[in-house]
């Protein structure tokens, strides 16, 4: 797939595993291990797809970050990873060009 539509972010993105630390003390350890469980299932997808982009949202922060994965075959590929901000936040908008597969951020 060229492109993978996410609510959820798989794991090993930085901004988000820095983010998760600096919060911990405020989730019950359940929730933790929940989204640990549902990062760890769309990590297995993602290493399956093998997407060349990835959007995601859920966390409220927007950035991009090139993210190596290995598939099951052992072979390893990069994956450009897009957080969404929240609403009336900067990087909570984008335009995803179908053609070339460009994206910029609106505001």
């Amino acid at each position: 797939a060229d492109v993978m539509l996410t609510h959820e972010a798989p794991l090993g993105i930085e901004m988000i595993e820095d983010l998760k630390e600096a919060s911990k003390d405020e989730w019950v350890p359940l929730e933790l291990a929940y989204s640990h469980h549902s990062q760890t299932l769309l990590t297995y997808a993602v290493e399956t797809v093998r997407p060349k982009m990835l959007f995601h949202g859920h966390f409220h922060v927007g950035y991009k970050e090139d993210v190596l994965f290995v598939d099951d075959d052992g072979q390893g590929f990069s994956t450009s990873v897009y957080g969404m901000d929240m609403n009336r936040h900067s990087r909570n908008i984008g335009v995803f060009n179908t053609v070339d597969h460009s994206f910029v951020w609106v505001n």
